[in-house]
């Protein structure tokens, strides 16, 4: 209601944030077209906070495309949010809606003593240097160029991969070793399949000697057909990029023994943004 007497007290903006992307990667009518270096980040609602409780809605993404779009005004479809921007925009939700800390209990590699850690999320946040994506990589004569995942892509490729390993360990239960076997190589072979495919929609396209082949089913047969190792270099070059859309793992210190060590940052969607974790 615009002539509500409260208004003056509705959320307002807690921060600013500057997607790493600058734009790049996301589809047209996703992202204001008014959007300037920074966007405003709002705290999250309480309506907000009962979507990230619904099981359902944080299985098929829709938890994760709500709470974006109510706490980033700028963004009109957060399904379309290039991985690049998806781990900062949720750590600078957080930070928004909760605090600049996050309170983790990690279990010491080396004494096995468990402490209570407070993570810095502003670190976190930023450590996340994404790669340059528009460098294509020279292979074979031809030259490979990268895109990041949308969220829904990513979101469709996990929930596919929990799925297999959802099957394999009911496989595992079976009582019948050559049924088990068949199954367990159908689930190899669809696994397979779906990192080809993930590979497949990150290649933007390849050019060949000044053409641009950008027909995914084209460059789906290639990746099927050329040699193992243009292949793999093809493979490292996307996870590499990939790895750079994610905030660096963080060191702490045990206070029993001192041993320092590295856990890798991960982001628990169903704990990650309720007050006090």
């Amino acid at each position: 209601m615009s002539n509500n007497p409260l208004q003056a007290y509705f959320r307002q903006p807690a921060i600013s944030f500057e997607l790493p992307s600058h734009g790049d990667f996301w589809a047209d009518g996703a992202l204001d077209a008014g959007l300037q270096q920074e966007i405003d980040i709002y705290p999250m609602t309480a309506a907000d906070e009962i979507t990230l409780r619904t099981p359902d809605m944080l299985m098929n993404g829709t938890a994760i495309t709500k709470l974006i779009e109510s706490c980033v005004p700028n963004i009109k479809d957060a399904g379309k949010c290039p991985i690049t921007d998806l781990e900062p925009l949720l750590i600078a939700i957080r930070i928004a809606s909760v605090s600049d800390g996050l309170d983790l209990s990690v279990k010491c590699p080396k004494c096995k003593e468990e402490h209570d850690y407070d993570i810095d999320l502003r670190s976190a946040l930023d450590s996340i240097k994404p790669g340059n994506w528009k460098q294509p990589l020279k292979v074979g004569g031809l030259e490979v160029y990268f895109r990041p995942l949308s969220f829904e892509e990513l979101n469709v490729y996990n929930n596919t991969v929990f799925k297999s390993q959802r099957l394999a360990k009911q496989i595992e239960m079976l009582d019948d070793d050559e049924q088990k076997e068949a199954l367990s190589n159908g689930i190899i072979k669809e696994m397979n399949t779906n990192k080809v495919q993930m590979l497949v929609q990150s290649v933007k396209g390849i050019v060949m000697k000044d053409e641009l082949i950008d027909n995914r089913d084209f460059i789906a047969e290639y990746l099927m057909k050329c040699d193992k190792k243009t292949y793999d270099q093809i493979k490292e070059r996307f996870e590499e990029l990939k790895g750079t859309t994610k905030a660096a793992d963080t060191l702490l210190k045990c206070s029993a023994c001192e041993y320092e060590f590295k856990i890798p940052f991960t982001l628990d969607y169903s704990s990650f943004f309720v007050n006090g974790s």
